[in-house]
């Protein structure tokens, strides 16, 4: 939307989704933290990063003032 001839305001949504994202064999790791809140030593290895993947639809909204 242009609202003087030297501004200009522009409004937008994006949309990312997290997929997995993995090494070239299609495993990855990640570090837990035990119940006492100190890291564990042994990684968790597998297909997935995440222990649960919440990031579905991540709208954000974008606006720009040129």
């Amino acid at each position: 939307m242009k609202l003087r001839p030297n501004l200009t305001v522009r409004l937008g949504l994006r949309d990312e989704m997290a997929t997995k994202v993995n090494e070239k064999n299609g495993n990855s790791s990640n570090y837990l933290f035990g119940p006492d809140g100190i890291m564990l030593t042994e990684p968790l290895i597998g297909k997935s990063p995440l222990i649960r993947n919440n990031a579905r639809a991540l709208l954000q909204p974008r606006v720009g003032v040129v």
